[in-house]
């Protein structure tokens, strides 16, 4: 054997486990990805928007936004040993550590196989090492050239075969990344892009999976039946409008049919856009998105707002500053810009744009300018905006002074007033005075309005303010203040009776009020009473009306909770407590509790208290269990072998090592089944580890006992016998 190169460096491969049972990668397209229908480099089955228009595809089939669930995968290494099985060792690891190890293989068969099922997403490595430095050798495989390798293999899917004899060197290492979270269709069983049968032919294209329409495709989500899926048609109903634009997004500027965007993202969406996968347009709200019905629903957002300007003729329309669009009663087209600057905003992507003029009235000058866009799906709304033509030039008034009067003697109303008359002037010679004055004036205001208007029709007024005044004003005298409490199960009480004030004033006829209501709700109310005589002389008190809550609000706990301890630790954090019932008869109410951001192994008592605006309180508890069930782990010490005693068939002191164990609470106990003397053989020590729970696990140690001792013998002693009779032989002689 000789020396060969190392290679330190692990290849990472990317590798998608799908339900299908095939493997899909990430961006290589290298382990059998079957389409990408927008050309993103993202995996139709991968791409949560498989043709860029902003809309999810889960949306464009099912109606709802991607649902993401976790798959598992099989992950198969084949060892194909060379003849020096003593030097080849290995190891698998995963994001959480070591998954596997072996070797070396002394006297090993030929072909190691390992299978491992994995649903932890992450990196995972295999490590090949030869102590001798040469890789694999040539001789020793198990193929026909009695070549060795390795290879691995996911769910069926070649992720790396080294080939025959692989010089390696010292240590080969390979890496690939696993992902298993997909994005679901809830309405579907699988992605319509996958083959679940593994038959050749794509879900979306097999009957077994779905019922298909004349085009070959699952009819169900073919709206238009062009053959095309919803969610890989950028014009899923076939009205020659982009699903992106029917949606209400932004189209690109560069891509026709997609989402404006920078690029894509990793899982197929369009990135940088300012807006796209939200809700998409229902603007007629007969629960079917606009870009899955016949026909796109395009709307003016805003018209220009309807003017008038002042000229002598339509020709000043422009010089009037407000629009930038002259008078025409011929059809004249406009660009989008003129459109804009006219006031009028779209939710759609013109074609054309026209408008003209029609006059409706004459005197004065009055005319309808008519806006007609048509959009590039060839459909045509209209704007209306109605602009008339005045004479500017109001003519002027200008009031006599207000005057102020008391009553007649004995009267409540003034007679014989001198109001006096108002300057005017105009540009246009012409017109009237008049006012709306009647006598006699009653006790108070009374605004006396003079118009004067010209020839035009253009009017001015102005105001002369006539006042008659009471100089005598009442007295009032308030009901006492009073106290209350709420009617029962109310934040209120209808059963107030504030009595009656004490009013004097010189007319016999006066006014009394309050601005109480029947209702009194908790807490202070102000009741202010008025008096006012018939001259406006006016006079105030004040009632503290006071109502007290004196009922006590409710609270129910929500259920006792019981939760696990968090992995590797004593103690739960995150704990859902519920949410509590409480009600009072005022709203104001706070509710608090003395939950904790972690519980501790066993119970803990959350009180709840709700407090009302008034200061009445009631409290509630609910009880966290918190009970640990993660099994502590332990490690036997390895297995001994003792002789036995001196002259002894059986060993005792024997010191079996210390386990290794550990649990993520603390008090566990270990203890085994040790005997104080072992017999010769084998004997199976039993260590277990039972935590504070009672959860427990156990590990096995063989104590083999040999018998190394050489047995002792001592012969009798030495005896002398006679020959039987007649014979030269002793028979029957006793050895002892």
């Amino acid at each position: 054997m000789s020396g060969g190169q190392i290679f330190t460096t692990p290849t990472l491969y990317n590798v998608i486990a799908v339900n299908s049972g095939v493997c899909y990668p990430g961006n290589d397209f290298g382990l059998g990805c079957f389409y990408d229908n927008d050309g993103d480099n993202i995996c139709d089955v991968e791409d949560l928007d498989d043709d860029n228009d902003g809309i999810y595809d889960t949306q464009e089939i099912c109606g709802s936004d991607p649902v993401p669930f976790q798959l598992e995968t099989t992950i198969l290494i084949e060892i194909d040993l060379d003849q020096y099985e003593n030097e080849t060792s290995w190891s698998f690891s995963g994001p959480n550590g070591i998954i596997d190890s072996e070797g070396p293989y002394p006297n090993s068969s030929d072909i190691i196989t390992k299978s491992y099922t994995i649903d932890i997403n992450g990196t995972y490595t295999f490590q090949i090492n030869d102590s001798y430095g040469d890789g694999l050798n040539s001789n020793g495989g198990s193929d026909e050239n009695q070549a060795s390798s390795y290879k691995i293999t996911i769910d069926g899917g070649l992720v790396y075969d080294s080939g025959n004899a692989p010089d390696f060197g010292t240590v080969d290492t390979r890496s690939f990344l696993v992902d298993l979270n997909f994005d679901s269709f809830d309405c579907l069983v699988s992605d319509p892009n996958s083959d679940d049968d593994g038959d050749g032919i794509l879900n979306y294209q097999d009957s077994d999976f779905c019922v298909l329409n004349s085009a070959g495709v699952c009819d169900l989500y073919d709206i238009d039946g062009d053959g095309i899926l919803n969610h890989m048609d950028q014009d899923s109903d076939g009205d020659n409008c982009y699903d992106v634009m029917e949606a209400g997004f932004t189209a690109s500027s560069s891509v026709v049919g997609e989402l404006s965007g920078t690029g894509y993202n990793s899982n197929g969406t369009v990135a940088g856009g300012i807006d796209g996968y939200s809700t998409a347009l229902d603007v007629d709200m007969n629960s079917q998105f606009d870009y899955l019905e016949d026909g796109p629903f395009i709307e003016i957002i805003s018209c220009p707002i309807d003017f008038s300007f002042e000229a002598c003729s339509v020709d000043e329309l422009v010089a009037s500053g407000q629009t930038n669009l002259g008078f025409s009663s011929d059809v004249v087209e406009i660009t989008y810009a003129e459109l804009l600057a006219e006031g009028i905003n779209l939710n759609f992507i013109v074609d054309s744009i026209t408008y003209y003029d029609a006059i409706i009235s004459s005197a004065p000058i009055a005319f309808e300018r008519h806006f007609i866009i048509v959009d590039n799906c060839e459909n045509l709304v209209t704007c209306i905006q109605s602009i008339m033509l005045t004479d500017g030039e109001f003519p002027t008034i200008t009031c006599q002074d207000d005057i102020a009067n008391p009553t007649d003697l004995g009267s409540c109303v003034a007679t014989n007033l001198d109001l006096g008359i108002p300057l005017t002037n105009d540009n246009c010679l012409g017109g009237s005075i008049s006012n709306n004055s009647v006598e006699p004036y009653d006790l108070g205001i009374t605004e006396v309005i003079w118009t004067v208007a010209d020839v035009n029709g253009n009017s001015s007024s102005c105001i002369q303010i006539v006042t008659i005044y009471d100089n005598e004003s009442p007295t009032l005298t308030c009901p006492p203040d009073l106290t209350a409490f709420t009617d029962i199960g109310e934040c209120f009480t209808n059963s107030v009776s504030l009595g009656s004030p004490t009013i004097i004033d010189n007319c016999s006829i006066s006014i009394i009020s309050n601005d109480s209501s029947p209702t009194f709700d908790s807490g202070i109310t102000t009741v202010v009473w008025s008096v006012e005589d018939q001259g406006g002389n006016s006079e105030t008190c004040s009632q503290i009306v006071t109502i007290e809550d004196n009922e006590l609000p409710t609270i129910t706990c929500p259920e006792d909770v019981t939760v696990n301890t968090d992995a590797s630790s004593c103690e739960a954090t995150l704990v859902v407590l519920g949410t509590e019932t409480s009600a009072d008869n005022c709203t104001g109410s706070v509710v608090t509790n003395d939950e904790s951001s972690s519980y501790d192994l066993g119970n803990t008592t959350v009180l709840f208290t709700i407090t009302d605006g008034s200061g009445n309180t009631a409290t509630c508890s609910q009880v966290v269990t918190v009970e640990d069930n993660e099994l502590p782990t332990i490690t036997c010490p390895a297995d001994v072998t003792v002789t036995t005693d001196a002259s002894s068939c059986e060993a005792t002191l024997v010191v079996l090592g210390t386990e290794t164990s550990a649990d993520n609470c603390t008090g566990s106990v270990v203890t085994n089944d040790e005997p104080s003397a072992y017999v010769l053989g084998n004997t199976t020590v039993l260590f277990t580890i039972t935590d504070g729970s009672g959860n427990t696990a156990t590990c096995s140690q063989v104590v083999t006992v040999e018998d190394n001792e050489l047995p002792t013998i001592i012969c009798p002693i030495d005896v002398t016998v006679n020959t039987d009779a007649s014979t030269c032989e002793a028979t029957l002689v006793v050895l002892g």
